[in-house]
């Protein structure tokens, strides 16, 4: 998740035909069709939409201060080898240079961008899904990590991992927040323990929710590696489906969960201590986002925001109180 302030200077570009100067400087840099840039969203990065030859692309780009040049580059190698193997997934496009990164200095900052084809498919909602979709999202992510255990080890190296996810939350973290430091050192001395074996642990998406996925028939296509990190596999299962079990907490008995957890198996093999894991890593999710939040919420409230930028930092104080609030009650 960016800055709000960055997130402000950038979407202030955006005029009400959703269509950015920032942008069209940024596509320059590629092929495309004059004038059909449009602003998508913004969240961990900006994405804007355009067609090349009348098909459907994604412009993708943020500030470089938001993230580092080489994990741009890992991720899209990444996508590279998964493609490969019959994966289906995003193809980031080069540009005219023949770079798939661009570094563009504009007077909005310097920043790196990368464009990908659009995949096709549809983009259902969870409540939309019959279990038999359940056990097919699950088959794609157990498809995904075996793809993942072939890797070389030099692609998996160069990504981060909850070590450094952790590291990030102990220097986001106010060091007057105890109940967030308790949280920390009790997540950082169970993850110590886990054992780590080429079979539970390794690369994974991060984020495979049904947001960063296209339903194509029988294919599913997988977006958005930008996170991908090392973990254990288990907790890209439970990180998948953590809305699912947001109101009442995680249920092995649910039957969607069974659903998926059915796929999955039958493309890959699960950690038999799964179910003991899930929850710990529900609170190590908690307490990342938390430290995210604690950086991204950065304007103050004296400012005179737009009304858009008002509503989304009160939303995301909100969030931000809640992620507290899950791990304060049990300090």
């Amino acid at each position: 998740m960016m800055k709000l302030s960055l997130m402000h200077r950038v979407v202030d570009t955006v005029d009400e035909n959703w269509q950015s100067p920032l942008a069209e400087q940024i596509l320059a840099r590629w092929e495309h069709d004059p004038g059909t840039a449009q602003y998508y969203r913004a969240s961990a990065n900006f994405i804007f939409i355009f067609k090349n030859a009348g098909k459907l692309h994604f412009l993708r780009f943020n500030e470089r201060t938001e993230r580092a040049k080489k994990l741009l580059e890992a991720e899209l190698e990444l996508l590279h080898a998964l493609d490969e193997r019959s994966l289906r997934v995003s193809r980031p496009v080069k540009s005219l240079h023949g770079r798939e990164v661009e570094e563009v200095q504009t007077e909005w900052g310097t920043f790196y961008a990368v464009v990908f084809e659009a995949l096709s498919g549809e983009h259902p909602d969870a409540e939309e899904l019959r279990p038999e979709q359940y056990a097919a999202w699950g088959k794609e992510l157990g498809k995904l990590h075996q793809a993942m255990k072939a890797l070389p080890e030099e692609l998996s190296a160069q990504r981060p991992s909850w070590r450094d996810h952790l590291a990030f939350v102990s220097e986001m973290i106010p060091p007057d927040d105890q109940a967030a430091r308790e949280k920390l050192g009790q997540l950082l001395h169970w993850a110590s323990t886990l054992p780590t074996t080429k079979e539970n642990f390794g690369l994974i998406h991060y984020d495979f929710e049904l947001d960063n996925l296209r339903f194509a028939g029988e294919e599913i296509g997988i977006l958005d590696f930008d996170d991908c990190s090392r973990y254990w596999y288990v907790a890209d299962l439970a990180y998948a489906l953590r809305d699912l079990f947001e109101a009442g907490g995680f249920d092995r008995s649910h039957p969607l969960f069974l659903a998926f957890l059915s796929g999955y198996r039958s493309a890959t093999q699960i950690d038999p201590n799964y179910e003991q894991q899930i929850q710990q890593f529900y609170e190590l999710h908690n307490l990342v986002m938390y430290a995210k939040l604690l950086r991204a919420v950065d304007l103050s409230d004296s400012q005179d925001h737009p009304e858009w930028l008002a509503n989304l930092n009160k939303k995301l104080v909100a969030y931000r109180a809640r992620c507290h609030a899950k791990f304060a009650s049990n300090s």
